[in-house]
């Protein structure tokens, strides 16, 4: 509630929304915050993307493409959509998949949905690329010496998670100091919801030297959602002192009561 009057011709809410059970409200403040043809920009993952068995424990209430797009059309005249993905950075892609087809990609899963939303009729903006400094699809695509580490890699890239477990579980015997190979065998744990059972096989990938990077940011996570709470914010926080940039590390962070 803006108690002096003041209105503004954009507001950007991105990854809000589901952090809250009472989407109608925050929608409703942030149209009653732009003036007459202000518009929003608005982002939540999509929850049909998911991996089976994944939870955030920090979401209060994720939504898929249909909920997402009723609930900003039934407060905007002109709402358009994109979908957010990672490919060697963030993609934003509209309905037309417009970048991926100029970038001769195929179009990878959407994690996140983006929507443009005003009162006023204007065309849609142009998608984009933002290439990261630390990008967790670098390590998945790297090519591999060792046939199997490959396929888990390529199983994992495109989110074939319990196939990836089931195909790692029954070849780890051969890859026993494959550094990368223990990496992406907890990732996959990770991603099937098998928090306990992960935090210990990025241990193993940790101490046969994997980037410490990566293991600290999603080991950090897994053991939030196994309920380390301590463990697992000094992980976090370690990457923060990595990569101070890292605004979904101070998200978790902040999460968790300490930002």
């Amino acid at each position: 509630h803006l108690e002096d009057g003041r209105r503004f011709d954009l507001a950007v809410a991105f990854e809000v929304l589901e952090h809250t059970e009472d989407h109608e409200m925050l929608l409703d403040a942030a149209k009653a915050a732009l003036v007459r043809r202000g518009r929003l920009v608005i982002s939540t993952p999509n929850r049909d993307e998911n991996p089976p068995r994944y939870s955030n424990p920090f979401h209060q209430k994720e939504l898929d493409e249909d909920e997402f797009g009723a609930l900003l059309r039934g407060r905007f005249r002109h709402v358009h959509m994109f979908r957010q993905s990672q490919c060697f950075g963030t993609m934003i892609d509209g309905q037309g998949a417009r970048v991926s087809r100029a970038l001769q990609l195929r179009p990878p899963r959407p994690k996140y949905m983006i929507a443009v939303c005003s009162d006023s009729a204007r065309g849609p903006p142009e998608g984009a690329v933002f290439p990261t400094a630390f990008e967790h699809s670098e390590y998945l695509a790297q090519a591999s010496s060792d046939s199997e580490t490959g396929a888990l890699g390529a199983m994992i890239e495109e989110r074939r998670f319990s196939e990836a477990l089931e195909f790692a579980a029954l070849r780890d015997g051969s890859h026993g100091g494959d550094a990368r190979w223990a990496y992406l065998r907890a990732f996959a744990a990770h991603m099937t919801g098998l928090h306990s059972e992960a935090i210990p096989l990025y241990d193993r990938a940790e101490g046969l030297g994997f980037d410490p990077y990566w293991i600290r940011y999603n080991r950090g996570q897994a053991r939030l959602s196994a309920g380390q709470e301590e463990e697992g914010r000094a992980d976090l926080e370690a990457v923060l002192e990595m990569d101070p940039a890292n605004e979904q590390v101070r998200k978790l962070l902040g999460g968790t009561g300490r930002s």
